[in-house]
Parts: C-alpha cells; sequence; structure tokens
C-alpha cells in the first residue's frame, strides 16, 4: 500500500513540465484536508485532450464512451 504525505498518480505516457510539481506543492498550501488536485491534460501544442474531462461514470456514460 502507498504511504506518504501526498500521493501523484502518472500515467507512464505523461510528461510534465519541470516546474509542475513545486507548483502543486504552492497550489496545496491554500487548500483545506483532506483535498484532490486533477489535472487539464493537453498535447504539445495546448490542445485540451479527449480523456481530461469525464462525465459522472455511469453505465450510460461508460457505454456511450466505449462506442465513441
Amino acid at each position: 500500500m502507498a504511504q506518504g504525505d501526498r500521493i501523484l498518480f502518472l500515467h507512464p505516457d505523461r510528461l510534465l513540465p519541470s516546474d509542475t510539481v513545486a507548483y502543486l506543492y504552492k497550489v496545496e498550501q491554500g487548500l483545506k484536508r483532506p483535498f484532490l488536485i486533477g489535472a487539464l491534460l493537453v498535447d504539445a501544442q495546448g490542445r485540451e485532450q479527449n480523456g481530461s474531462r469525464r462525465a459522472l461514470l455511469t453505465p450510460k456514460t461508460a457505454m456511450i464512451e466505449a462506442l465513441h
């Protein structure tokens, strides 16, 4: 089981700008615990990626996403 003050979940095919972790640490200082920080996934041109936003996962939305 993972342990620590913070846990970062990151897909192995994602690249983070070098200042990302420091920026997240700065942002978290103003948050009340417990908290969760999400990310906007963009490509090299700054365009939002399809998987970046998701609606509430229900059987219906899962089927629509799978068939899209």
